[in-house]
C-alpha cells in the first residue's frame, strides 16, 4: 500500500521543527561558556577629608631655590566610613589633590616665622583654635617698599594658592584662619585680603568682614587687630560650597593692602585648615 504525503503536511511538520533548531543554536553562548562576567563597581557619593598632617603631603619646588620659590605637594584624600561597606572603601579609587603657588607682582616667599611657620608647608602648631595644623602661607617683600598707592594697584602683588581635585568634588567647605592686620608693635607692616574663586557662601565672625572676592576681598572690619595664630579664631573665615555644582579647581589670593612704605618688609601669613567634601567612589 503506498502511502502519499501531502505537501501541506510538508509544511507543517516543518513550521514545528524549525523554532528547535533556532533556540538550540542561541543557547550554548551561555549555556556553555563557564565564564561569569565580573561585577562592575558601585559608584557611591562619599565624604572625603584632606588632613594636611599625617596626610603625606610633602612641599617640592618647581623654581629655583630663592625667594620667589614655587612648588607643589600632592596628597591623597581619606574616604570615611560613613555610609560605606568595608569592600567600598577598599575599591574606592584614589582621590588626590595637588596644592601648587605661584607669586604675583613684587611679593615673594616669606622668610621663616618666628614660630618657624614657613610658607607652602604644614604649620609646625594648630591654626585658629582648630585644633588642627593647617597649610602655610607666607609672603615677604626684599625690603620696606611701598607696594602701590591705591587698593587695585596693592592687589596686584601677592601669592595664589591652587587647589586641584584629580575627579571633581561637592560639599568642599574648609577655613581660612589668621586674617588680621598691622598690629600696634609693627605698623604700616600689612593688612591682609583674602579672595577665593567659585562664589562660595562666607561665614565670618564679628572681626571680619566682605565677600570673599577680589573686589570684596575678606579683611579685619578694623585697621589694627593682631590675631595669635594658634589660640584665636577671631581672624577664620569659612567658605562652604554648593552640593549641587561639581568642581575641580579652588583658586586662594592672598595680598598685603597697606599703603605707605611697609615694616618688617610687609612679612604676612595665613593658614588653611583640612577639607571636606564629597566626591564619587569611582575615579
Amino acid at each position: 500500500m503506498s502511502v502519499s504525503t501531502s505537501r501541506r503536511s510538508l509544511l507543517r511538520a516543518g513550521a514545528w521543527a524549525a523554532p528547535a533548531v533556532v533556540i538550540a543554536s542561541a543557547s550554548p553562548a551561555y549555556a556553555t561558556s563557564g565564564a561569569t562576567p565580573a561585577p562592575l563597581p558601585l559608584c557611591k557619593e562619599a565624604l572625603y577629608t584632606l588632613a594636611w598632617a599625617g596626610s603625606g603631603y610633602s612641599f617640592s619646588r618647581t623654581s629655583p631655590t630663592g625667594s620667589r620659590e614655587t612648588g607643589r605637594g600632592t596628597v591623597r584624600a581619606v574616604v570615611t566610613t560613613a555610609g560605606l561597606t568595608a569592600a567600598e572603601i577598599r575599591d574606592a579609587a584614589p582621590l588626590m589633590v595637588v596644592a601648587s603657588n605661584v607669586f604675583l607682582g613684587s611679593r615673594v616667599r616669606g622668610r621663616t616665622a618666628p614660630d618657624n611657620a614657613q610658607n607652602m608647608r604644614v604649620s609646625p602648631f594648630g591654626v585658629g583654635n582648630l585644633g588642627k595644623r593647617g597649610l602655610t602661607l607666607l609672603q615677604d617683600y626684599s625690603n620696606d617698599s611701598d607696594l602701590g598707592s591705591s587698593a587695585a594697584a596693592r592687589r596686584t602683588h601677592g601669592q595664589e594658592l591652587m587647589l586641584q581635585f584629580s575627579r571633581p568634588v561637592k560639599n568642599l567647605r574648609f577655613t581660612v584662619t589668621d586674617i588680621d592686620n598691622a598690629s600696634s608693635e609693627a605698623p604700616r607692616q600689612y593688612q591682609d585680603r583674602v579672595a577665593v574663586s567659585g562664589s562660595p557662601t562666607v561665614s565670618l565672625p564679628a572681626a571680619l568682614r566682605g565677600a570673599g572676592t577680589v573686589s570684596d576681598p575678606i579683611r579685619n572690619v578694623v585697621t589694627s587687630a593682631s590675631y595669635h595664630p594658634s589660640t584665636s579664631a577671631a581672624g577664620n573665615a569659612v567658605f562652604q560650597y554648593r552640593s549641587d555644582v561639581p568642581m575641580d579647581t579652588v583658586k586662594i589670593t592672598f595680598w598685603n593692602d597697606q599703603s605707605g612704605t611697609l615694616s618688617g618688609a610687609g612679612l604676612q601669613g595665613i593658614f588653611i585648615s583640612d577639607l571636606t567634601f564629597t566626591a564619587s567612589t569611582c575615579a
